[in-house]
């Protein structure tokens, strides 16, 4: 073997090292969120340090610090001050299926940066990850990397022995030996992918891990009782649906934010000025919401009477601090809570019911707003 030969050879395994790393992904530096188009720039450790553009928009329920940096373009603060992308529609209440991408602490240069763009449950209520196939695809192709690059090693000592032999020949094929078998375990690195799939394709078809979504239960801690008298719903839920709407999509499009308390509550637009009166009346208090499981809307079934819509399904009913304010069955009176009397008051003299005042349950936890389904 000629010194023409392994100098061809040497440049040969460098082009194909080089084609190796050019196709390997690249994130963008950036400084701010306008240097990264559809998406937005990661927070770095120091303020105006550069940092790279992320590979996607926070889906809805993701803590963020900003709306660019949210799907739907709107990331807000809820009770107890953490900062969530929320969709401004339906609010935080809102139940439903939101994949979200891992993020790894140490990241593959082979790794793409993982999506959930076409993630979606099947008709079965399957839903295919394929995150973990990801993974594995961008550690095998990282051992290629890894595997040519000591090829290359392997192919330049056998060339360096092969060159300083002196014309020895014990050397010489030893040199020869050493770069013939370089190049034949490269080209059955190679080759391993045609040869795995001939034997088997599903040795490298990294199929997406297949879950069963299960279908979440709305259970809140502020369930409101069914007291036929106080609520007037002994009379069916007839006049809720003709008033507010006959499903969640259909309620959640009349939801408006209304700021309460320090926190925001999506309530039904009919119901926004009485409790936007209310919060003005009290806006001077220092009595604040930090339960994370406060609010309003959300469509289920009334968990102490599952055969009745709860109010919360109509965006006419809130809950204030479930923790502090429980729900349980007693006549004794008064109910336990922490909410002030100014607070109350002024919620009953717009219209609202206090769970407070229930005969057999206390649910301090909950105010009512029946509007024109009061009679």
């Amino acid at each position: 073997m000629t010194n023409k030969k392994i100098i061809k050879i040497f440049c040969g395994a460098a082009v194909f090292l080089f084609l190796f790393f050019l196709t390997s992904p690249v994130l963008a530096l950036c400084v701010k969120d306008e240097e990264c188009p559809g998406t937005f720039c990661s927070p770095g450790k120091n303020v105006g340090s550069p940092t790279t553009c992320a590979p996607a928009k926070l889906n809805d329920g993701e803590n963020c610090d900003r709306d660019i940096q949210c799907r739907t373009g709107a990331c807000q603060t809820l009770a107890g001050g953490e900062k969530k992308c929320v969709n401004p529609q339906t609010g935080p209440g809102s139940l439903k299926f939101t994949p979200v991408a891992p993020r790894l602490e140490i990241n593959i240069p082979t790794l793409q940066p993982f999506t959930t763009k076409g993630i979606e449950i099947d008709a079965q209520g399957n839903v295919a990850l394929p995150f973990i196939g990801q993974y594995f695809s961008a550690i095998y192709r990282w051992a290629l990397l890894i595997a040519g690059i000591l090829t290359l090693a392997l192919i330049i000592f056998g060339g360096f022995v092969y060159m300083t032999s002196g014309g020895n020949k014990q050397r010489l094929d030893e040199g020869k030996k050493r770069i013939t078998q370089a190049i034949l375990g490269l080209i059955l690195l190679l080759s391993s992918y045609s040869i795995l799939y001939i034997i088997n394709p599903d040795l490298v078809n990294f199929t997406s891990l297949k879950l069963k979504v299960i279908q979440p239960i709305s259970i809140e801690p502020g369930n409101e009782t069914s007291e036929p008298v106080t609520t007037g719903q002994s009379k069916g839920s007839e006049c809720f649906l003709n008033e507010f709407g006959t499903s969640a999509t259909e309620v959640s499009k009349q939801l408006t934010p209304v700021p309460f308390l320090g926190s925001t509550f999506y309530v039904h637009k009919k119901m926004a000025s009485a409790l936007q009166a209310a919060a003005q009346e009290i806006q001077s208090s220092t009595y604040k919401i930090t339960d994370p499981s406060s609010g309003s809307f959300n469509w289920r079934y009334n968990v102490n009477n599952p055969k009745i819509l709860s109010l919360h399904s109509f965006a006419i009913a809130i809950d204030i601090n479930p923790k502090d304010n429980p729900n349980y069955a007693s006549t004794e009176r008064p109910c336990r809570h922490d909410i002030p009397d100014d607070i109350i008051n002024a919620l009953k003299k717009h219209g609202f019911g206090w769970g407070g005042d229930y005969k057999s349950v206390c649910d301090a936890m909950h105010f009512e707003w029946l509007g024109p389904c009061a009679q």
